[in-house]
């Protein structure tokens, strides 16, 4: 199925070139449909040279720098892989799927700013769900950037299952508690208690408690704490 969708892609591309007709010289097409099957096949130095063949004939044939990005990052190239998924997206910027490979190639990398824009990308070219890519902002923001404001403003949209998820309550409440909320960050721990989270509940209300007597929350300990959690039910799994 993959190899079919390569094919249209490639098809859809050609057609739209200036004055390119497919009775053309299109032997371009020939090498990025040996890459791909040699990426498949997991040989990735020929399929890298195949590419590269393809992009000299036809430097601006996205699809090839896509496969390109996947060869790179299937073996850990990250680097490397970012550079070919961007060059894609500067040929052809509506491929919401490659704004989430370079989200996460970023997010290895350790670059949180590309990781937002890139997601945030994705987002402004979907339909749909998007609860998701909300859920994945709003934790990068609130624990990497420590920006509660603009964390607040992607957990709020969330809905449906995430109503009921104990993380998604537990930073929504600390969003209120850090916006001086107090009130709404109390119906936060009301509701980790109603879903049986007596840790995060206990937690939220202690910083409540610590917050009326004028102690300072900091979206670090927050975080830190919540990670504590995290591993101890990594554990017990």
């Amino acid at each position: 199925m993959r190899r079919i969708i390569v094919l249209i892609m490639i098809f859809s591309f050609i057609n739209a070139l200036p004055g390119r007709a497919l009775s053309k010289d299109t032997s371009f097409i020939i090498l990025l449909k040996e890459a791909e099957t040699l990426f498949f096949k997991k040989d990735y130095y020929a399929a890298e040279g195949k590419c590269e063949e393809a992009i000299n004939l036809n430097p601006k044939l996205f699809p090839a720098y896509n496969l390109l990005g996947n060869i790179y990052g299937s073996s850990n190239r990250e680097e490397q892989a970012a550079r070919a998924f961007e060059k894609s997206i500067g040929l052809n910027p509506s491929q919401p799927d490659v704004y989430d490979k370079l989200a996460f190639l970023y997010d290895k990398l350790g670059d949180t700013d590309k990781t937002i824009r890139c997601l945030e990308e994705s987002v402004s070219l979907r339909n749909g769900d998007l609860a998701s890519y909300y859920d994945k902002l709003g934790l990068i923001y609130f624990l990497k950037k420590k920006d509660h404001q603009k964390a607040f403003e992607y957990f709020n949209k969330l809905s449906g299952k995430y109503k009921d998820d104990p993380k998604y309550l537990y930073f929504k409440g600390a969003c209120y508690l850090l916006s001086g909320k107090n009130l709404l960050a109390m119906e936060c721990v009301t509701g980790l208690r109603a879903l049986g989270n007596q840790y995060l509940s206990a937690v939220l209300e202690d910083y409540l408690k610590r917050s009326s007597t004028g102690v300072t929350i900091t979206t670090d300990e927050i975080a830190l704490l919540y990670n504590e959690q995290e591993s101890r039910a990594t554990k017990r799994e």
